[in-house]
């Protein structure tokens, strides 16, 4: 669709295409305006319409009024989602955005406004300053400039592509003198490639002078690039995808075949290189396809209708212009990059910023954030200078103003404290000195006492005038023996008598002090206080050996009693975790992984699968909170699990309202597994009768059942959270029967029916031929009851009564099970594998 970029075309060309030469689809218009009027034209007609390329405007995000629309491109509402989140990474929240709509009239207008509704759904960041440019002139950009230096220091600029502009603001912010380290520019764009331009077969750098008469200023341009930052989208880079490059040619090479036949006019250097927005082309296409196909897949009519195929437009894909995130809404989440200058002049991706609505997660790439500010000194520029945008926001500096006397007052400071500390360590290092001396008084050390010798004390005493032997006091001192808790010792030529301690004692300095005040107290008649020995031998055992074998046996003793106490943890958790895996696992297969060994599968000849479904349960849960339905299932399956206690059926699963059993495996019993579920169904039917649903008493359960004999193989499935799983056709079998049976009926198979009256003791009903999908026709069987029991008729479980204003639901018309929420029972007539022939013989 060619419109030229006008509205009045697009709307032409949009209707005479739809309503004249019926088309399917719609792929454009490529600009803004004329894809708004295009877009409301195919919702009027319930066209599907993909715009792409510069169609950039937020205005076609809104579902409810564009709900036939989907979106390619990526609009400037995202770019502004995208700036606050660089923006918030720096921690800036202040900026000024400047504008120029010269050179393309709608890219900047409506980027102005989509970034300014962008910014203003966040909290924490502001446009402080809003300026257009009216003219790309240096004296109009510095006037510009001047007026944006009194609101903001980060600044985002948009500015047509290809025309030098870019370059021209550059070098007029620098003669200006507003590309000092306080500023910072971030162009943005959403059809930029950083700091090159596409000239089509070949590219230019935006520091290069496009004019035909330069000024000789490229390096000093280029340098000057050093100190901004570019947002955008990369479109047409080869970096965003390795297939671009391949893709390019052979759009060239394409372009001569039909229906283009473009050749001798397509041989010019201009047309050597696809376009920018080939690959937005491409990827608009395989959206629609993608969407199609699964609309077909629904409704195969529905090829034209655009809403219904809207409703498939959430998808993923690696596209030819990059990554492609459709949305709900038919919006492309868009990712953008965040690129600037090394020192050798070459580009660097510094971060990439992914778009989802309103929200966007930015993700640097970068390790060290001073080498992003290498132009800058190395610093982060401020949103906000200290003393403010014009300087008069700092206080007067009162150091700086009285520099001599703030360094003698501190200097004195600091002697007087040096003085203080010296004083206070000094006096600290002296009452210890003197504590120390002081308790010395009265710590008497080991060595310094002598032990009693008896024999030279008798020889040198004993009197030599009598000629008999006698002893003076001192004599009956040395005799004095050794006792459990006294000794006796010279202590400087003294007798002294000391009292032994079996542990050390432990002095506190308060003890210490107490120490020091008696060894001063003397009194006739007091026994004076010498001091303490706390370095004795007596402190310690007469055997080394004693103390430790004692250690050992008390030691072992305990070790026992706490690897007993452990032994008997240990059993009943092992019985704890034993009896939780055999409910999980049988009991055969459960003992053969806890001794490690592998369970192969096994084929079991004849067992009995059973299956039941609560009736209506869709429409029971959505009546209740999840809360409630959880307590309900839970109350019915406590019950059905007691039934099971009482049969040999194994129970092999739940799935929401469904249950699983079969009976015959692990443990073959013959063909007694065919009664044993035959009985399980008709008292899991009788358990219905009292069961109430607490949050609906009104209401009744009921179940449909359905059973089927035949051949299983079962085995564990997974080595993480193993499963005993069934597999064989007689699982699916049984399932039919369930899905194709009547509430409050037990529906059996044929084989399961034959097995039974082989058994006996059950009274069953034939239902007839029923066609049973993916199985064809199959005579099938109610189970009555048993025969002691009598023949007595089924009577499903009433519903509750239906509410006011509500009609109840028709019965069902369509005899074979379709893909509808609701199941459909085929009813009992005569003729019905005739007209099943009928239909096989039509479908030929």
């Amino acid at each position: 669709m060619f419109d030229q970029c006008q509205e009045k075309r697009a709307a032409g060309i949009t209707v005479t295409m739809i309503r004249d030469m019926g088309v399917d689809a719609i792929i454009g218009p490529t600009c803004s305006y004329p894809a708004i009027v295009s877009a409301i034209n195919a919702a009027y007609y319930n066209i599907p319409i993909f715009t792409w390329g510069l169609s950039t405007s937020s205005a076609l995000d809104n579902m409810g009024r564009f709900p036939t629309t989907g979106i390619m491109s990526v609009n400037s509402f995202s770019l502004g989602i995208a700036i606050s989140s660089v923006l918030r990474s720096f921690e800036w929240d202040q900026f000024a955005f400047v504008y120029s709509e010269q050179g393309n009239s709608e890219k900047c207008e409506i980027m102005q406004t989509d970034v300014q509704n962008a910014i203003a759904r966040t909290e924490d960041i502001t446009i402080s300053y809003v300026a257009e440019i009216l003219s790309i002139t240096n004296a109009s950009i510095i006037r510009t400039l001047k007026d944006v230096s009194k609101r903001a220091r980060i600044i985002v600029v948009c500015l047509a592509e290809g025309y030098g502009f870019k370059r021209q603001f550059i070098m007029a912010a620098k003669d200006g003198g507003f590309l000092t380290s306080e500023y910072v520019y971030i162009f943005a764009d959403t059809k930029s490639q950083g700091f090159s331009v596409n000239l089509g077969a070949k590219e230019r750098f935006i520091w290069e002078d496009p004019s035909d008469q330069k000024d000789g200023r490229d390096e000093e341009a280029k340098k000057a690039f050093l100190q901004t930052f570019v947002i955008s989208d990369h479109m047409g880079m080869g970096s965003i995808t390795d297939k671009y490059e391949g893709f390019s040619k052979l759009v060239i090479s394409r372009m001569k075949d039909p229906p283009f036949n473009c050749t001798e006019e397509c041989k010019g250097q201009e047309f050597q290189t696809a376009s920018a927005y080939a690959g937005q082309l491409h990827d608009a296409f395989y959206a629609y396809a993608r969407a199609l196909n699964a609309s077909l897949a629904q409704n195969a009519s529905a090829y034209r209708d655009g809403a219904q195929l809207l409703s498939h437009i959430e998808m993923e894909f690696e596209g030819e212009s990059g990554k492609v995130i459709m949305g709900r809404n038919g919006t492309r989440k868009p990712f953008f990059y965040f690129d600037g200058l090394d020192r050798n002049f070459e580009q660097v991706l510094h971060g990439t910023v992914f778009v989802d609505g309103y929200y966007a997660s930015y993700k640097p790439l970068y390790t060290n954030e001073a080498e992003l500010w290498n132009a800058w000194g190395g610093l982060r520029p401020l949103d906000v200078p200290v003393c403010g945008f014009s300087g008069d926001m700092c206080p007067r500096n009162f150091f700086l103003e009285n520099l001599t006397w703030v360094i003698v007052g501190a200097f004195i400071v600091l002697c007087a404290i040096i003085a203080a500390v010296a004083g206070i360590i000094y006096s600290m290092q002296a009452r210890r000195r003197e504590i120390e001396r002081l308790n010395q008084m009265w710590q008497i050390a080991f060595i310094s006492l002598e032990n009693i010798n008896k024999k030279k004390g008798e020889a040198s005493h004993r009197s030599l005038q009598s000629g008999v032997s006698s002893t003076s006091t001192r004599i009956t001192f040395e005799n004095l023996t050794e006792r459990r808790n006294f000794n006796f010792y010279y202590y400087q030529k003294e007798q002294v008598a000391a009292m032994k301690h079996e542990a050390r004692p432990r002095m506190a300095p308060e003890d210490c002090h107490e120490m020091r005040k008696m060894r001063e107290v003397e009194h006739d008649n007091l026994n004076r206080f010498i001091g303490l020995c706390l370095d004795g031998p007596q402190l310690m055992n007469d055997n080394l050996m004693d103390y430790v074998f004692n250690m050992l046996e008390t030691y072992a003793s305990n070790l026992e009693a706490e690897v007993e106490d452990r032994t008997k943890e240990l059993v009943e958790e092992k019985k704890k975790s034993d009896v939780l895996l055999y409910r999980m696992l049988p009991r055969q297969v459960a003992e053969k992984l806890k001794l490690g060994q592998s369970v192969e599968p096994e084929t079991f000849d004849s067992v009995t699968v059973f299956f039941s479904d609560v009736v209506s349960f869709t429409k029971i849960a959505g009546r209740g909170t999840p809360l409630q339905v959880v307590n309900l299932l839970n109350d019915l399956y406590t019950i059905f699990d007691s039934i099971i206690d009482a049969h040999d059926v194994y129970k092999v699963e739940t799935i929401g309202d469904g249950y699983l059993c079969v009976s015959g495996l692990p443990h073959r019993n013959g063909r007694d597994h065919i009664r044993e579920i035959c009985s399980m169904s008709l008292e899991f039917m009788k358990s219905l009768a009292g069961f109430k649903i607490p949050h609906l008493p009104q209401e009744r359960i009921n179940l449909r059942i359905g059973a089927h004999t035949g051949s299983v193989v079962a085995g564990v499935v997974g080595l993480t959270m193993p499963r005993y799983c069934l597999f064989g056709d007689t699982v699916n079998t049984a399932s039919r029967m369930e899905s194709n049976g009547k509430p409050g009926m037990i529906h059996l198979s044929s084989d399961a029916n034959q097995l039974l009256q082989l058994v006996g003791g059950f009274q069953t009903e034939s239902r007839g031929e029923v066609i049973i999908k993916g199985k064809g026709v199959m005579e099938t069987y109610w189970l009555i009851g048993t025969t002691y029991e009598g023949q007595r008729q089924m009577f499903p479980v009433q519903e509750a009564p239906a509410r006011n204003n509500r009609t109840p639901p028709p019965p069902p018309i369509c005899d074979v099970p379709s893909s509808a929420p609701t199941r459909s029972v085929t009813p009992e007539y005569e003729g019905i594998y005739t007209e099943f022939k009928k239909q096989a013989v039509a479908f030929r």
